[in-house]
């Protein structure tokens, strides 16, 4: 089930988040998909996903307060914050 949707400035990929704590990046233009595991700890939930202004990187968000950077190139983690501050369109609140 998709809990969130996000996509990129330049409109053609998309990434989704689901209650299994993955995201996917989708190409809009039919390439296949990227898989990216949140790993959202016993509540997987994936809250919110969004692009950053540039299409460079990808943010996920889910219901414990760590956030996820990715690089969409690599599809591979850039940094991780436990405690996540308000940024690249996430809005945290406890």
């Amino acid at each position: 089930k998709i809990w969130s949707l996000a996509v990129s400035p330049a409109g053609d990929r998309a990434v989704t988040g689901d209650a299994r704590g993955v995201a996917m990046h989708w190409s809009l233009r039919g390439e296949p998909p990227h898989e990216l595991v949140h790993e959202a700890g016993d509540r997987k939930l994936l809250m919110d996903v969004s692009f950053d202004e540039t299409g460079a990187r990808v943010s996920t968000a889910g219901y414990n307060p760590a956030v996820k950077i990715w690089s969409t190139a690599t599809g591979l983690p850039e940094e991780v914050e436990e405690e996540a501050k308000p940024r690249l369109g996430h809005t945290v609140s406890r």
